[in-house]
């Protein structure tokens, strides 16, 4: 979306059947929440570069934490942010609670049934 012109990819607002979490907020602000995204990627690509300090990758990762605590609430509203932090909708409407995080209930039977096979 981010180099598709408006004309091309439609009004979400407008369309009835689109599930996009996204698709209530303006473009530009979806745009730049995408700017953003690229950012951070180039800065984690960035990092081989850096020869003896592509090390500190993780670092990096780390950062996107406060990154995203502190940084974007002040550049988007909590509204905006749950959009566009959403999932898909399709992956969100096949549990009850739409919830994504499980537990880990559905791995508990894979990994018991791998470590009664190992012993």
């Amino acid at each position: 979306l981010l180099l598709t012109g408006p004309s091309q990819f439609g009004n979400l607002q407008q369309q009835s059947d689109s599930q996009a979490p996204y698709a209530e907020l303006p473009w530009k602000r979806v745009h730049l929440y995408t700017f953003l995204q690229l950012v951070c990627l180039a800065a984690c690509w960035g990092m081989r570069f850096t020869g003896p300090f592509a090390l500190a990758f993780p670092l990096v990762i780390v950062g996107f934490v406060p990154l995203r605590l502190m940084v974007l609430p002040k550049i988007f509203s909590e509204f905006e942010l749950s959009k566009l932090d959403a999932g898909d909708s399709s992956s969100s409407s096949d549990s009850s609670s739409g919830d994504e995080f499980d537990g880990g209930k559905k791995m508990a039977p894979i990994i018991e049934d791998h470590y009664t096979e190992m012993t």
